[in-house]
């Protein structure tokens, strides 16, 4: 991986009888951050964010925790400090909706909503996306 920035390691994972049963990200996601249609600030954040490498480094987190808390919502998720996203709590949940867009179909997967048990609302849970989708 050091080899090669911007690139995300695959790393597999196997049971007790060396059956592979998960697989993490592989690649970055290099969608527009921003809208056509954002103001100029917003493009500049997010060359800034995308060439410092947070980016990368906040969609590996997000995979992580989706991968490790399946079923969560965001909320829920932006209670667990992981390295590579914001300190702040409410810093952290915005960070994971924003990576969510970028990394949902291809690393996870928006299932039902269900009520949060943070807000008490309605809200999407994650799921990390099935192999091979």
């Amino acid at each position: 991986m050091a080899d090669q920035p911007g690139l995300f390691a695959e790393r597999r994972e196997y049971d007790a009888r060396g059956h592979r049963f998960r697989s993490v990200l592989v690649a970055p996601v290099e969608t527009p951050a921003s809208r056509r249609d954002d103001p100029e600030t917003s493009r500049t954040a997010e060359i800034e964010i995308t060439a410092s490498g947070d980016r990368e480094a906040q969609q590996r987190a997000v995979v992580a925790l989706v991968q490790m808390h399946p079923g969560a919502t965001a909320r829920e998720l932006a209670l667990i400090a992981a390295p590579g996203l914001p300190a702040d709590a409410t810093a952290r949940y915005y960070a994971i909706q924003r990576r969510v867009s970028e990394l949902s179909p291809q690393y996870v997967r928006r299932g039902d909503a269900r009520l949060c048990r943070l807000s008490h609302r309605s809200a999407t849970t994650l799921w990390p996306a099935e192999e091979g989708r």
